[in-house]
């Protein structure tokens, strides 16, 4: 079990978080409940209330409790856990399951927000674009990926790729957040192709750029409130062992599509693992947004297949989702 608390939060805001955890607690990765700040393991601190920034800031104990902030502003936080406001079931849960998921402890839980009367500044909050958007941005047909330690090159145009590096060295790089990735792009292949190097299909290495490389963040052009739905499930080798994967595929299967909130609502996946799904499927060419007309359309159109409506019905029944 574990608790939460809020400080500078208006009495509504107060009584719809303890709403939301009475409802909602039980359904995280760890049973969360409401409790006083000097006994939280996190504490949800309102951001646009100064009092409460100073009373933080002030407080040696409280700092040692996980922040979560609270904000109708996302360029006012740097290195926290955020909320926006109104507070809403989704984000909860995501944030709640997020701090489980990267085993933070309060005593460890290190947290800079603004200074007190100063703006925040521009390089704070200006990311630079993950691995996997840098990828999805380029126009050429060939595209090299150089790390320190090997080189992958895409044939955009055919679908394939090459390179030395296997997908266990693949994953290891990605991962490494000191390593530098130079990405260059060219209509032609590129000379320091390595002479015998194989070209296969390029879907493993994307998928896995986008499952290791997305920083949380949605390729440009997936909006969260989009619906988004497969086209087809991605092949049994990259979400086998996966059990998130398979949850995702379910959920996503559905001909009304489905949001990214809804998804993390619906089921126990963090956001973030359900960003780096949809991101790789998104990638490999696996996932559509679906408009109103054609959700109407779908709607009234008579099921093709029994067969099929039932083996979905079974998987989901089964995912419980």
């Amino acid at each position: 079990m574990k608790t939460l608390a809020s400080v500078g939060l208006s009495s509504k805001d107060e009584t719809v978080l303890k709403s939301l955890l009475d409802l909602f607690g039980t359904k995280t990765r760890d049973h969360w409940v409401y409790a006083n700040w000097d006994h939280a393991d996190a504490i949800v601190l309102d951001m646009d209330n100064s009092e409460a920034v100073a009373q933080w800031h002030n407080s040696d104990e409280m700092r040692r409790r996980i922040p979560i902030a609270l904000s109708g502003e996302v360029s006012s936080l740097s290195e926290s856990y955020h909320l926006p406001k109104p507070l809403r079931a989704a984000p909860l849960i995501s944030v709640l399951n997020l701090i489980v998921e990267n085993g933070h402890h309060s005593a460890t839980a290190q947290f800079r927000g603004p200074e007190q009367g100063s703006a925040p500044d521009d390089a704070d909050v200006d990311q630079a674009d993950s691995l996997a958007q840098r990828i999805k941005s380029c126009d050429a047909r060939f595209v090299r990926v150089a790390f320190h330690r090997g080189k992958l090159f895409l044939d955009r145009q055919n679908r394939l790729c090459a390179t030395s590096l296997s997908l266990e060295q693949l994953s290891g790089l990605i991962a490494e957040l000191s390593e530098d990735v130079e990405i260059s792009e060219s209509e032609s292949v590129f000379p320091d192709e390595e002479a015998g190097m194989e070209w296969v299909a390029d879907k493993p290495f994307l998928w896995l750029i986008g499952i290791s490389g997305s920083e949380g963040r949605l390729l440009a052009g997936l909006a969260p409130d989009s619906r988004l739905r497969l086209l087809r499930w991605p092949s049994p080798v990259l979400i086998r062992r996966s059990q998130d994967f398979m949850t995702l595929c379910a959920l996503m299967s559905r001909k009304s599509g489905i949001t990214l909130d809804e998804i993390v609502a619906s089921s126990e996946v963090s956001r973030d693992r359900a960003i780096a799904f949809i991101n790789a499927a998104s990638l490999i060419g696996s996932i559509t947004a679906v408009t109103a007309n054609a959700e109407s359309s779908q709607s009234r159109a008579p099921s093709s297949s029994g067969v099929s409506k039932g083996l979905l019905a079974k998987i989901r029944s089964r995912l419980k989702v």
